[in-house]
């Protein structure tokens, strides 16, 4: 017993633990969501952090059909659907350094748009899908435009010379003639904090600064005549911020009234909605707040609330068609050595998926769990965890593994068993099976392997999670025979 309390213990130590948990909607809420049904068109695509990680959700604009896009260990954010909603663009550091991708809308095919090796930020894509705007920081100096069929770089120059060092996100407008830009920095002579739009010639320079605004979080309406931003309550950032309707000339209605936090909000297709990230006021932090996604109607004060999670739902973009994607995707797959721990580390292994295992070597000092840390998210439902092992330079029998399958941060085991030697053919690989259900959404899910030393090496390859049909009515009758038999 006592060891099985280190292991936990061991388990749960430096996790990158989920955040939040999944809330059921009020009856008032079902029947706002019921009546967007049939009147709200295609499908919305945020960001969240729901198992510890920014990943990629999809759902319809009614609420329906919430699918995660994106897994793995790297960060999914920023997500932006360009071109008509034909693709997406979107933020990750798959490759070390933040970078811009882009993919179809399901995130399949995806491709680096950033030189190799360079951290930069997307900041808008020209209606026809040749001029980019990046930012290599959030600084005057470090904008520039990107012809994405030559690669050719230009610098945007900012006309307002006051501008010194203080925090600069420029948006570029669907015709690309215009940058709209907040800008923020408390050193003396600067210009006022708030948005502000400029024209912008091919070259990169600017020209025509005016000031628009108090606010932040700058969205283009198609036509690139107006916008919509986050305005603050009360001047200087509190508390509360409300999403606002801007032409050219400055702010034009005020579109939300709820005295929260409203972010990041952006149109509808038809331009007749817009969906954004709102979150109660004593929970304002972006990486930690309980923002949600909303929709409403331009000309309706009354919001719906699509996302019902106590993790940040961000980042919102909207197009007009639907992807057509089952509620999960088949499967899972975890490669082992992204997800080592000590004693185990990293090794090259021929025959193993990708070429790579994770090591567990039979005199490591002490017991522990040596892989895990998915922390996936899966509907409710039934699945089936294959976690493919082999041994080397087996001593003897006895126990060399514990596998399990646990949610919430491993509060609650869903299937767990022992490995012992005796179960191996030496040097071949070996799939063991774990069948899992549950009738809650699968929260913070981790396929773990614990390690007990002095009786072999362990070698844990890749780890697939596959849904499975549900048992049939007779198999606890079945599970009693064979009992009853062994």
């Amino acid at each position: 017993m006592l060891a099985l309390f280190v292991l936990l213990g061991l388990a749960l130590a430096g996790q990158a633990l989920a955040l939040g948990q999944p809330v059921a909607p009020s009856a008032e809420e079902r029947e706002a969501l019921d009546s967007l049904k049939g009147v709200t068109q295609g499908e919305i695509v945020f960001s969240s952090r729901r198992d510890g990680k920014w990943r990629l959700f999809r759902v319809y604009s009614d609420g329906s059909h919430l699918v995660r896009l994106s897994s793995g260990i790297a960060n999914h954010t920023r997500p932006v659907f360009v071109l008509g909603g034909s693709r997406l663009v979107y933020q990750s550091d798959e490759e070390g350094p933040v970078q811009i991708w882009m993919a179809e809308p399901d995130l399949s095919s995806p491709r680096r748009l950033s030189p190799p090796g360079r951290q930069e930020w997307f900041q808008g894509l020209s209606a026809n899908g040749k001029v980019m705007l990046v930012a290599r920081s959030r600084h005057k100096n470090e904008y520039f435009l990107r012809r994405l069929g030559s690669g050719l770089e230009v610098p945007v120059v900012f006309e307002d010379r006051r501008l010194g060092e203080g925090h600069l996100e420029a948006t570029l407008s669907p015709d690309g003639r215009r940058l709209a830009y907040f800008y923020k920095d408390d050193a003396p002579g600067g210009p006022e904090r708030g948005i502000y739009v400029v024209d912008l010639e091919p070259d990169g320079r600017t020209a025509n600064t005016r000031y628009i605004s108090d606010g932040c979080f700058v969205s283009w309406r198609a036509d690139s005549q107006a916008f919509l931003a986050s305005r603050f309550l009360t001047f200087r950032g509190g508390p509360g911020t409300e999403i606002w309707l801007c032409d050219l000339q400055g702010p034009r209605e005020k579109l939300t009234r709820n005295l929260d936090w409203n972010y990041q909000a952006v149109f509808s297709p038809d331009e007749q909605w817009m969906a954004w990230a709102a979150s109660p006021l004593y929970s304002h932090d972006m990486g930690t707040g309980k923002y949600d996604i909303h929709v409403k109607r331009l000309s309706d004060r009354s919001p719906v609330r699509l996302t019902f999670h106590t993790a940040p739902d961000m980042e919102p973009t909207w197009r007009a068609q639907r992807s057509r994607l089952p509620a999960a995707r088949p499967d899972f797959v975890y490669e082992a050595e992204d997800f080592t721990h000590e004693p185990a580390s990293v090794s090259e292994e021929g025959g193993a998926s990708g070429g790579r295992v994770s090591l567990a070597r039979q005199d490591a000092p002490k017991a522990g769990a040596v892989v895990y840390g998915q922390y996936d998210v899966l509907p409710a439902g039934y699945y089936v965890a294959r976690f493919r092992l082999k041994l080397a330079r087996p001593l003897g029998p006895g126990r060399v593994a514990e596998l399990d399958v646990s949610v919430e941060n491993g509060q609650r085991i869903l299937a767990k068993r022992e490995v012992l030697a005796e179960e191996f053919v030496s040097g071949k690989f070996r799939d063991f099976d774990l069948a899992f259900s549950s009738e809650q959404l699968l929260t913070a899910l981790e396929c773990r392997v614990s390690f007990f030393p002095g009786v072999a090496d362990l070698l844990v390859d890749v780890i697939t999670v596959k849904p499975a049909a549900p048992p049939p009515w007779y198999q606890p009758f079945v599970d009693i025979f064979s009992f009853l038999g062994n």
